[in-house]
């Protein structure tokens, strides 16, 4: 064997390792197999370095449910800042789904609380953190979500402006590809009219 042909052969074997790595991280968890594609595709050979790490990161893939169980598997405390920092943010991402773009600190910490079951002092302790943006006044917000609000505000006025929240808030649940539940991703719903709609 060959200096080039011994070089492949680690690499094939090196490659293989990685893909098992992932694949075993998947079944010891329960999780769905369809999940390597992408998570390879996204994180390639340092997905189980990532994931374990930080287990919410499954959160762009799976709901809260499935992620929390995942870190909980890896010994993640109840209290810990990754908990929290991820349960605001599906907090926030839930309020997308009522049409609002944000909520009030106090809110939010509430809701959170009740989620990751932490008093509410233990969340309040998290901020500041960069995973939210204060907006106006005593209102919180996901990052990037206020430059979309002050385009709208722009152009609408009055009780314009709330059907501008809604179409924000709707646009922005389909961006983060939110699963509805399990490791399911929700599809971008297609703008465009049909041909009923055109006629009219």
């Amino acid at each position: 064997m060959t200096v080039r042909q011994s070089r492949r052969v680690l690499t094939a074997i090196s490659a293989y390792r990685v893909r098992w790595s992932l694949v075993r991280f998947l079944v010891d968890h329960s999780l769905p197999l369809r999940l390597f594609a992408p998570l390879s595709t996204l994180y390639h050979a340092d997905a189980v370095a990532r994931l374990t790490d930080n287990p919410y990161r499954l959160l762009a893939f799976c709901d809260w449910a499935v992620t929390d169980r995942v870190a909980c598997q890896q010994g993640v405390p109840r209290t810990d800042r990754r908990r929290l920092e991820a349960a605001l943010v599906v907090t926030l991402q839930d309020t997308l789904s009522a049409g609002h773009t944000a909520l009030p600190r106090r809110t939010l910490i509430q809701r959170t609380s009740q989620r990751v079951k932490v008093p509410s002092q233990v969340v309040s302790a998290v901020f500041p953190t960069s995973v939210v943006t204060q907006a106006a006044g005593d209102m919180v917000q996901l990052p990037g979500i206020a430059s979309q609000e002050r385009t709208i505000a722009t152009v609408c006025a009055g009780r314009r402006f709330l059907f501008g929240e809604a179409g924000i808030a709707t646009k922005m649940r389909y961006a983060f590809g939110l699963p509805r539940s399990g490791c399911q991703r929700r599809p971008m719903p297609d703008a465009r009219p049909t041909r009923q709609q055109t006629r009219r």
